[in-house]
C-alpha cells in the first residue's frame, strides 16, 4: 500500500487557515473585503479581547441567499470567478474563496443574512468545520458575522498570539487601511465597548485622513491625482512638517488592494530626497489604478504582495505623481506660516493694544504686564517710543519683516547704551 494519502477535508482547511488567517486582524480583513464586495456602505466591527473571544461585523450589503448559505463555508467556493481567465482580470477585494472556510475550521462562526427581496433572514451555524444549526430568522437587509474562540482548537497558534492590546492594534491598522481606500464606507471600530475608529464614508479622502490621524496631519498633506500613460495615481502625499521617522506613514493601494511593495517605497524615496533630511521618510497614501493584468496580485497568501509586468513604469508614475506637487508641498511648509506671521505681524503694528487685550481677557485675575523681549512686550516697548525714533521711520514705512524688526530692536539697544 502506498503512503501518500488525500487529507480530509477538516485538515485541509485547517491547513489553509494557516496560510490566510495568522491573527485575529487577518480573520477582520477578510471579512470586511467581503463586505465591500458585497456593496456595503456601512461596515460595523466589534472586538473583545483583542478579537480573540470575539470578532463581530455587521453589514448592509446584498446579502447572501438560503441556498448559498452552507456552501459559502466550503473551500475554493467563491462567486467571484469563474475560470483560470478570470484571474488576469480580478477587481474584487477576495476571489479565492478560502477565508470563510478558513475561519469556520478554527472557531465558532454564526452568519445571519438577508437579501433585500426576501422576507425574513437566514441563520447558520459552524463549528470546527461543521454545520451544527440552519434555521430562518428576523433580520435587517445585510450580512452579520459572529467569530467566537478564535483558534480554540489550534492552541500552538493560540500561544503565539500577542497581548489583546498588540492584537487590537493589528485589527485597527487593517481597518484604517480599509477606511482610507474605501473612502465611500463607513467604518467604525467598537474595541471592548469603545469606539477606536469611524469615518464618515463622504468620498474624501481628507475627511478619512483627519477622522483617523487627526488634524494635524490633515492640514498636512495634498491631494494628488496624477496620469502617467495608462496609470492613475490618486490619494495624498503629505509636506516636510509631517514626515515621520519611518515607514508607517508610507500606505500604498494598487486597483483599492493594500500591497508592500519595493519599487514604491523606493519611488517614494527618490521623490523625497530633495526636500527631507536623511532618516525621514514622506507621508503618503497612494493608489494605483492600472491594468490588472499588468499586475499579478495572487503570489502571496495574504495577497499582500503583487508582482507588476513593468516596474519602471510603476516607479515613473509614483515618483512624477509625487514631484509634481514638491512645489505645493514646499509652500505650504515654508511659505504659508511665512505669510500667516507676517500678517500677524503687520495687525501688531497697526493694532498695538490688540495683543494685550487678547491676554487681558484670558487673565482677568491678575495684571497683565509684557515681558521684556517677549512679542508683545518688544512691540509695546517700541510703539511707545514711536515719538522718539520720527528720525527712524518714516510714515507708512514700519518693519513689516523679521529682519527689519530685529534690526530696529538693535538701533534701539544701541541707542540705550
Amino acid at each position: 500500500m502506498g503512503k501518500i494519502v488525500l487529507l480530509d477535508d477538516l485538515t485541509i482547511n485547517k491547513i489553509a487557515a494557516g496560510e490566510v488567517i495568522e491573527r485575529p486582524a487577518s480573520c477582520v480583513k477578510e471579512m470586511c473585503e467581503n463586505s465591500i464586495d458585497a456593496g456595503s456602505k456601512n461596515i460595523t466591527v466589534e472586538i473583545k479581547n483583542g478579537g480573540i473571544s470575539l470578532i463581530k461585523i455587521i453589514d448592509d450589503g446584498c446579502g447572501i441567499s438560503e441556498d448559498d448559505m452552507e456552501i459559502a463555508f466550503e473551500r475554493h467556493a467563491t462567486s467571484k470567478i469563474r475560470n483560470a481567465d478570470d484571474l488576469q482580470k480580478v477587481k474584487t477585494m477576495g476571489f479565492r474563496g478560502e477565508a470563510l472556510a478558513s475561519i469556520a475550521a478554527i472557531s465558532n462562526v454564526e452568519m445571519i443574512s438577508k437579501r433585500p427581496e426576501d422576507d425574513f433572514g437566514h441563520k447558520i451555524v459552524v463549528e470546527g468545520g461543521k454545520v451544527l444549526e440552519k434555521s430562518e430568522c428576523a433580520s435587517p437587509n445585510g450580512t452579520t458575522i459572529t467569530v467566537k474562540n478564535l483558534f480554540f482548537n489550534t492552541p500552538v497558534r493560540y500561544k503565539f498570539l500577542k497581548k489583546d492590546f498588540t492584537e487590537s492594534g493589528y485589527i485597527e491598522d487593517v481597518i484604517t487601511r480599509l477606511a482610507l481606500i474605501n473612502k465611500n464606507v463607513s467604518f467604525k471600530l467598537v474595541n471592548t465597548g469603545k469606539t477606536a475608529i469611524q469615518t464618515t464614508g463622504n468620498d474624501d479622502i481628507k475627511t478619512v485622513v483627519y477622522s483617523i490621524y487627526g488634524k494635524d496631519v490633515a492640514s498636512g498633506v495634498t491631494e494628488v491625482n496624477y496620469t502617467y500613460e495608462d496609470i492613475k495615481v490618486t490619494g495624498v502625499v503629505g509636506n516636510v512638517s509631517i514626515a515621520r521617522s519611518n515607514r508607517n506613514g508610507q500606505i500604498f493601494f494598487v486597483n483599492n488592494r493594500y500591497v508592500k511593495d519595493k519599487t514604491l517605497t523606493s519611488s517614494v524615496d527618490q521623490a523625497y530626497r530633495d526636500i527631507l533630511p536623511a532618516g525621514k521618510y514622506g507621508f503618503v497614501i497612494l493608489n494605483l489604478e492600472m491594468d490588472s493584468s499588468k499586475v499579478d496580485c495572487n503570489v502571496h497568501p495574504a495577497k499582500l504582495e503583487v508582482r507588476f509586468e513593468e516596474e519602471q513604469k510603476v516607479f515613473k508614475a509614483i515618483y512624477n505623481a509625487i514631484k509634481s506637487k514638491n512645489e505645493e508641498i514646499m509652500v505650504k511648509t515654508f511659505k504659508e506660516p511665512e505669510i500667516q506671521y507676517q500678517e500677524n505681524l503687520e495687525n501688531v503694528i497697526e493694532n498695538p493694544q490688540k495683543d494685550e487685550q487678547i491676554v487681558d481677557e484670558e487673565n482677568k485675575s491678575e495684571e497683565f504686564k509684557p515681558r521684556a523681549g517677549t512679542f508683545s512686550g518688544f512691540f509695546k516697548k517700541f510703539l511707545n517710543n514711536e515719538n522718539e525714533e520720527e528720525n527712524e521711520f518714516e510714515s507708512g514705512d514700519k518693519p513689516t519683516l523679521i529682519e527689519d524688526i530685529f534690526e530696529a530692536r538693535k538701533k534701539r539697544w544701541i541707542k540705550l547704551g
